[in-house]
């Protein structure tokens, strides 16, 4: 991966270095920048399968319906058969069934008889219940919900863990 078409502040983020991805996000980096080729540290990541990268991107606002030519994250990580992302993703809000460039959804992406398959199809009809809004709502309003820094707090490990999307 060239680093030259990654933003600028995020190119340390490909290379593996968790520790500068969390310094990033502290600092105020905008998780959602994107290259010139239209990709965010989402998008990278998720072809990485840099999985804390990917949490702590999610957990600090990355936005996963964030589209490259139609394609979104979750795409990315149905075409890897990438379970644990896909939950991931599923988890931050991710649309189950946008539509990329090509007309396919996520779920055409997958073998009709696998895990990933059901549990794309799960979310596919899926009406988000009051609880799961509410909870993206928090994560808005508060983008910088680390692990790290929830765990610090005076609360019951549930409710870190919910805070957090370990659930």
């Amino acid at each position: 991966m060239q680093l030259k078409t990654v933003p600028k502040e995020f190119s340390l983020t490909f290379l593996g270095h968790y520790d500068a991805v969390v310094a990033l996000v502290r600092a105020g980096a905008d998780v959602n920048a994107c290259d010139r080729t239209g990709q965010c540290p989402i998008h990278f990541s998720v072809k990485d399968k840099f999985y804390p990268a990917v949490e702590c991107l999610l957990m600090a606002g990355a936005d996963p319906n964030k589209r490259v030519h139609l394609t979104t994250p979750l795409h990315i990580a149905a075409e890897l058969g990438d379970s644990k992302l896909v939950r991931l993703l599923l988890l931050h809000g991710a649309f189950p069934s946008p539509t990329d460039a090509r007309g396919f959804k996520p779920i055409d992406l997958v073998d009709k008889d696998s895990s990933l398959y059901k549990l794309i199809s799960a979310y596919m009809g899926w009406v988000p219940s009051l609880q799961f809004l509410s909870r993206l709502a928090i994560k808005r309003q508060i983008p910088s919900l680390l692990h790290a820094h929830v765990s610090c707090l005076d609360l019951p490990g549930l409710l870190c863990d919910y805070l957090t999307f370990k659930f």
